[in-house]
């Protein structure tokens, strides 16, 4: 941080009236460390440098010829004498007036955020069972990397390697399939009933929205379904499409048609635009239906959950207090992948708000450490090994083209 400062200003003293024109640079810095334990700050360093330049004298005895002259000059050197020490004066005021302000300031906004962060995210975390743990930290000259664990004790976390982040990204969101099913696992559905309209009231109380709700033409209070006790929601990240899948126990259409057991999936395509995430209904995937139906019950259950499955979903990716900072102004999606698990987003300058498809993931490979190089934990992910191809002597009992078409076994 650096501040410039010029003054004007009138001095008083033994019947004289100085007046000095004055340049301030203030340059401080304060260093801000995120770990495990949280935030903490530095003190802050302060440095002041000043120059101070008299530009003009007046005295009580200006208007005697000789003794006004001699009486001026004497209190201009008297005051060059005592110029560094004015000097250094006033660079002490000024390191410790603005090391106390940012102090002051700083304190205050880190403890503002600390009871955001742990009313919006660590409470509501906690309220679901769920226990969020720092898997990683490290800063480089050129980026700032958090990696976070997000599931309880008796939940599983990522099991495939993440995709490589573009350079020269501003910043990277990577995130696994994982973290969102144990939230989803957490939002107390498993086992319960409900009406479709109950469903979406129950997913806005949730999410704190108030936009999701079924068309008046579509809803049916007659209706009701019961999701499965174990994993009643699965969200997956595979082929650049979210795939959302529902696992029904028991679904209820009036008083005499009854299905169990259904599983309902469907496909979401991702466009960026901006700072937005659209998710539109895949039309060529349709919603399909897994279960022992008759052709004219598959038909019943579509119509039944084609109200669930908007046409289209709007997510602003960044917060309104960040996209509207005139630092993030031109800040878009510029890197789009669903792939193997992940979901990963890019951000950097577009300048543009354009249309852009989701992309191929190119793989990451893990950095270790030399001390790690050896006795890794996860062999298959920190250093995979080709898998071993049945030598040509062999390889007719490892070929299911190569058996015999017809073979009597007794």
């Amino acid at each position: 941080m650096c501040i410039r400062d010029s003054s004007n200003t009138r001095a008083h003293a033994r019947g004289f009236t100085f007046s000095n024109l004055g340049n301030g640079l203030v340059n401080a810095s304060k260093v801000i460390a995120v770990g495990e334990g949280g935030i903490s700050l530095t003190p802050t360093n302060v440095n002041a440098t000043s120059q101070n330049r008299l530009v003009g004298v007046k005295g009580q005895l200006d208007n005697i010829p000789v003794f006004g002259n001699i009486a001026r000059r004497m209190a201009q050197q008297q005051h060059e004498q005592q110029g560094p020490q004015a000097r250094q004066i006033v660079e002490n005021k000024l390191r410790s007036e603005f090391q106390t302000r940012i102090d002051t300031e700083f304190e205050a906004q880190v403890q503002k955020a600390r009871q955001w962060f742990q009313a919006r995210v660590l409470d509501p975390l906690h309220g679901m069972e769920l226990e969020p743990r720092v898997v990683h930290l490290q800063t480089t000259q050129h980026a700032a990397v958090v990696r976070y664990r997000l599931a309880s004790l008796d939940q599983m976390g990522a099991n495939t390697p993440r995709p490589a982040s573009p350079a020269g990204s501003m910043a990277n969101f990577q995130i696994h399939r994982t973290a969102i099913n144990n939230i989803i696992n957490r939002i107390h559905i498993n086992g319960r009933r409900f009406t479709p309209q109950e469903f979406m009231d129950h997913l806005n109380l949730l999410l704190g929205r108030n936009d999701l709700a079924i068309p008046p033409e579509q809803n049916r209070e007659d209706v009701s379904f019961e999701f499965a006790s174990r994993d009643p929601v699965l969200i997956d990240f595979q082929e650049n499409h979210l795939c959302l899948t529902l696992r029904i126990r028991r679904l209820q259409l009036g008083k005499t048609n009854r299905w169990k057991n259904l599983t309902i999936s469907a496909r979401y395509a991702p466009t960026a635009i901006g700072q937005q995430l659209h998710l539109k209904f895949d039309e060529d995937y349709g919603l399909r239906v897994d279960g022992r139906l008759r052709l004219t019950d598959q038909l019943a259950v579509r119509t039944v959950f084609s109200a669930l499955f908007k046409p289209e979903f709007q997510f602003n990716l960044l917060p309104p207090a960040i996209a509207n900072h005139r630092a993030a102004s031109g800040l878009g999606i510029s890197r789009l992948v669903l792939a193997q698990g992940w979901l990963s987003i890019s951000l950097n300058q577009t300048h543009t708000a354009h249309q852009m498809p989701a992309q191929r993931m190119s793989r990451q490979k893990p950095q270790l450490q030399p001390d790690q190089r050896r006795n890794t934990p996860n062999q298959s992910i920190a250093n995979p090994r080709p898998a071993r191809k049945p030598s040509q002597r062999t390889s007719r009992f490892y070929r299911p083209d190569s058996w015999p078409a017809q073979r009597n076994w007794r």
